[in-house]
């Protein structure tokens, strides 16, 4: 039967999660070959343009969180992004402004 005229209504769709529950997923187990992941980072890169990053946050704005996964959020990042761990950190580097305004001949 042809996809375009098979409808699929719910007690149908509720068949057919019914008949797969407790088989394992047809991927699993499976690894991809270095080749293939990287084609497919390749085309990742591709589709994620900038404007589309742009329209994808834009339809963000103003929606609201379920209740408690602000705080989950905060959890896991918790001590990610101090120190070494942070994004910018660039060894321990301080710039000579920074160090002469902080000596001790200064003050």
């Amino acid at each position: 039967m042809p996809r375009s005229s098979y409808i699929r209504t719910p007690e149908i769709l509720k068949k057919q999660s019914e008949a797969q529950k407790g088989r394992p997923a047809r991927n699993k187990g499976i690894t991809l070959s270095l080749e293939r992941r990287k084609e497919i980072s390749e085309l990742t890169k591709k589709a994620m343009t900038p404007e589309r990053c742009l329209k994808i946050s834009l339809s963000k704005i103003g929606k609201k969180m379920p209740e408690g996964t602000g705080k989950k959020i905060s959890l896991a990042n918790r001590g990610k992004t101090k120190g070494n761990k942070h994004y910018n950190w660039k060894g321990g580097k301080v710039e000579l402004g920074n160090q002469i305004r902080k000596c001790f001949e200064y003050r």
